[in-house]
């Protein structure tokens, strides 16, 4: 596998469906040889459930399951240390990002160290989108010595 594609999950039953699809889409389109990990992190509605469902028609879905309620962070890093790529592509279960940004950041990546998108127009309460513009520059500081 050229990537591995990391997607935490948390009570998003919902979005499973319309959001794999989406990204094998892109995926075949673009000819991306890329593992799909769903991380299922303690949910407690559907979304195991839809996961094994999805990977009845997605080969290259792997799932893996968080034993309790861990936190994005903590299902990320499940995710990394359980990929088979050295480049890692991070998801929201959410659906706020598009999978359709994946081919040009890849294409970036070819130039880069490190490629970042960012969610300009987020689908989120008002409080957290004040405390992630809080914590948001526009620039990293460049570090002497």
């Amino acid at each position: 596998m050229d990537y591995s594609i990391i997607i935490p999950f948390y009570n998003e039953e919902e979005n499973i469906p319309a959001l794999l699809d989406e990204l094998s889409s892109v995926m075949e389109k673009h000819s991306i040889d890329a593992e799909i990990i769903a991380v299922d992190d303690g949910s407690t509605d559907a979304t195991l459930e839809k996961l094994k469902n999805a990977k009845t028609y997605i080969s290259n879905l792997r799932i893996l399951c968080m034993k309790k309620r861990s936190g994005q962070s903590a299902a990320l890093w499940a995710g990394i240390k359980s990929s088979k790529s050295n480049i890692i592509i991070t998801m929201d279960g959410d659906s706020q990002n598009d999978p359709s940004d994946i081919p040009e950041m890849i294409n970036l990546i070819k130039e880069y160290d490190a490629v970042f998108g960012w969610r300009k127009n987020r689908d989120d309460p008002i409080g957290k989108k004040i405390s992630c513009l809080l914590y948001t520059c526009d620039a990293a500081d460049e570090l002497d010595g």
